[in-house]
């Protein structure tokens, strides 16, 4: 009688193309299954006690493959999977930020995260300071003794303002502070804010990552297991961790987010045009297009243009920005970005409609300011569209 001992080696690859990452990283220890299979157990047998699989809050098979992948994208070293982009930027800001301390905010970014420092961490005792963060030495004038964040968003939301991800990690390292930059807007397809210095990226997944507007979902990715390891301990007490079957989603989502993401920018770039030359259109806001302020700097940190175009419309009655939107058949009106599909909104009274109107107005968010999310239908159907609404 033979004892045969059986040893299956998993080997972990290392992948060099972006679409062969999106299709396989995370997924080396996959033995039959071609798909990733969803881990629906919330509590796990335990086989000896220093096993990571105890309980699904704490640890899942099929969330631990959605983070490996989404941290060989952003070339970080570990990644977490929440339960939305917001869970995601609270976390990552509790852990690190103590109240009475500060944060400089980019004073253009998503309404949602305006709103959480405003209406609620402000209210906790955490102070946050707006800053144009296009503009460095700005930056380097607000910083003090309590500042221990710089939280940037680069494309921002809504007007794609475009900040320099080097220079201010650079700056916030020679003060110790910690750099974070939502990287929504671009997707790691276009950009690795943690290549160029950053500490730390958060995405609303449900956006590009996703692709498919059927989850709600949030990342954060970590240049420093160190970092890692304290939000992963706050992430595990608050509880806001992203349910198997969104990991499932969102890794179904992502293996196609190179090939969308060639399409978006493809059909935003010549959506960009068009808009340029439109009678009814005041302003185009688009970092890839010749005549965007921030041109050069957006050809050099990023790899195109993005698929989100903002621009003004000539006329700002609100009568006729209704019928503009309601006039669209292919594009829907909806919030939300990043999907295959079209989408259009009015800022001024849905993603920012909550903050005061001074600070509205300071920004550029005007009745009239438009937010496409370019899709990937045919680019000739949506430039009609277009046409057809904005007569």
């Amino acid at each position: 009688m033979f004892n045969i001992l059986f040893i299956i080696e998993v080997v972990v690859m290392t992948y060099n193309g972006f679409s062969t990452k999106c299709v396989h990283s995370g997924e080396d220890g996959l033995e039959y299954d071609v798909v990733p299979p969803i881990h629906l157990s919330s509590t796990f047998v335990i086989k000896e006690e220093s096993q990571e699989l105890i309980y699904s809050r704490l640890s899942n098979p099929t969330r631990d493959m959605l983070e490996k992948k989404v941290a060989e994208l952003e070339s970080g070293v570990a990644s977490l999977a929440f339960s939305s982009g917001m869970a995601a930027i609270a976390t990552v800001v509790m852990s690190f930020v103590s109240p009475g301390e500060k944060v400089l905010l980019s004073e253009d970014v998503y309404g949602g995260t305006s709103k959480l420092f405003r209406d609620i961490l402000s209210q906790k005792g955490y102070r946050y300071q707006y800053v144009d963060t296009r503009d460095v030495d700005k930056v380097r004038e607000s910083i003090s003794d309590d500042t221990k964040m710089i939280f940037i968003e680069t494309p921002s939301n809504p007007m794609l303002r475009i900040s320099n991800i080097r220079e201010l990690s650079e700056l916030a390292h020679e003060h110790g502070l910690r750099m974070v930059v939502d990287n929504t807007f671009a997707s790691p397809y276009i950009q690795n804010p943690l290549r160029m210095g950053a500490d730390i990226v958060v995405h609303s997944a449900t956006k590009y990552l996703g692709g498919h507007s059927d989850l709600i979902a949030g990342v954060a990715v970590f240049k420093s297991l160190e970092d890692y390891e304290v939000v992963k301990l706050h992430r595990t007490r608050f509880g806001g961790v992203l349910s198997p079957f969104d990991s499932y989603l969102l890794l179904r989502g992502i293996k196609t987010l190179g090939v969308r993401m060639e399409r978006h920018c493809r059909n935003a770039e010549k959506l960009s045009a068009f808009l340029y030359e439109h009678e009814k259109v005041k302003e185009v806001y688009y970092p890839f297009h010749p005549k965007f302020p921030q041109y050069d700097l957006a050809r050099k940190q990023m790899r195109c243009g993005g698929g989100m175009i903002t621009f003004r419309l000539s006329n700002e009655s609100q009568e006729y920005i209704d019928d503009f939107l309601n006039s669209l058949r292919i594009i829907r009106k909806a919030v939300s970005l990043g999907g295959v599909e079209s989408l259009i909104t009015q800022p001024y009274l849905t993603t920012h409609g909550g903050l005061p109107d001074d600070y509205k107005q300071r920004l550029g968010i005007t009745r009239g300011l438009i937010r496409f999310s370019v899709g990937i239908e045919d680019v000739d159907d949506l430039i009609n569209d277009l046409d057809n609404a904005l007569q």
